[in-house]
């Protein structure tokens, strides 16, 4: 199993080779959005490049002129999905070695420290007023870099709106808080904006893996298409990328493992609420 594991990480990785330069140049026009599970679409890819050269369905396939089907379609077909298999597994190791978006440390203590004496003078002064209360109730239910960017944008209004009020408060009230608050608010954002737009190599070679295998699957199928128009048993084998893809998603497998009844819940793609530290 190890040394099969290593072949196929050394094929992928030598395909990649081949095709890392093309994949580069792709401009951004050319790029698709994913709608399905690369790992398996690399892998009905590599089924379509096995059907393709069934029996004499190779030479078929020779037989459309170079200018509207290269002679090498199938084999940069496979090429290119051994490719994507390696993308995907990288990009995997990638997301793991991330510990997610991270915004310095300091300024998330400062600011949060800022937040909660803001809290405790808005509360402390103007928490009399039913608007404010609820205000500052929902404030205090933020959580992740986001909240707190947001909380000290609302707390920076707040101060703004009212400041005569706290103003007389000469124990708690610090006249630069609201300014702080925003400044903060705006170092935060960009920040988390920064570290969230970085992505690692292969994190990015991705679509433009998918966009590639998608082309030259696609070249392939609208070639059978025409080669065995009268053959509807043959077509059948060269079905759709999304499709071909979908019969062999985990998801898929999973659920005809399952209970063949859904749940009316099952599938739901829910996300926890509030933004991700």
């Amino acid at each position: 199993m190890t040394a099969k594991k290593e072949i196929d990480e050394a094929t992928g990785k030598a395909s990649l080779g081949k095709i890392k330069s093309t994949l580069q140049a792709l401009p951004t026009s050319a790029l698709i959005q994913s709608n399905v599970d690369m790992q398996s679409a690399a892998m009905a890819a590599l089924v379509v490049v096995d059907r393709a050269r069934q029996g004499d369905r190779r030479a078929q396939f020779a037989k459309l002129p170079a200018e509207l089907f290269a002679k090498s379609t199938i084999d940069d077909l496979e090429v290119t999905a051994n490719a994507a298999l390696h993308v995907e597994v990288e990009a995997a190791r990638e997301g793991s070695a991330s510990s997610g978006v991270k915004v310095d440390a300091a300024v998330v203590q400062e600011a949060t420290e800022l937040r909660a004496r803001m809290l405790k003078t808005a509360d402390y002064n103007l928490g009399h007023l039913q608007a404010v209360s609820r205000e500052l109730a929902d404030i205090r239910l933020g959580a992740g870099y986001l909240d707190l960017a947001n909380d000290l944008s609302r707390l920076a209004t707040l101060y703004a709106t009212h400041r005569s009020e706290l103003a007389a408060d000469q124990r708690h009230y610090e006249t630069r808080d609201a300014e702080r608050a925003a400044s903060f608010a705006k170092k935060i954002r960009d920040e988390y904006r920064a570290a969230a737009s970085r992505s690692g190599e292969y994190t990015e070679l991705r679509p433009r893996a998918f966009s590639e295998l998608s082309r030259l699957y696609n070249e392939v199928r609208a070639a059978a298409e025409f080669l065995f128009r009268n053959e509807p048993a043959v077509l059948d084998e060269f079905p759709p990328l999304r499709a071909a893809a979908a019969a062999l998603s985990p998801t898929r497998r999973s659920k005809k493992q399952a209970d063949p009844v859904p749940s009316p819940t099952a599938g739901d793609g829910a996300s926890p609420a509030g933004s991700t530290n």
